[in-house]
């Protein structure tokens, strides 16, 4: 996120639909790739790669649009008043 490139994340692990893979298509930072789903996985692992290779070979930019605003959901701000929340919540009950 910071150098305003793409993530292609490698999740190992037997359950499919991981956080990391939620995560990852929520904001769409990239690709994700989970070994639970190996068979589907690697076919869009493999069209991702080549179409940002071939747009590298055309002289374009690599296609990386992430959503600004869902990625604010997981900055540290945010993050804290969600826990300030259920802290709030919990002292009151």
């Amino acid at each position: 996120m910071l150098i305003n490139k793409p993530i292609i994340a490698i999740i190992d692990g037997c359950l499919p639909n991981s956080e990391v893979k939620i995560v990852m298509d929520e904001t769409n930072l990239g690709v994700s790739f989970e070994s639970a789903e190996k068979d589907s996985e690697y076919v869009k692992l493999k069209a991702y790669v080549e179409s940002q290779y071939e747009r590298y070979i055309r002289g374009l930019e690599i296609d990386f649009n992430p959503d600004e605003k869902v990625i604010n959901r997981y900055n540290w701000d945010s993050v804290i008043k969600q826990f300030d929340k259920i802290i709030d919540l919990e002292e009151n009950k």
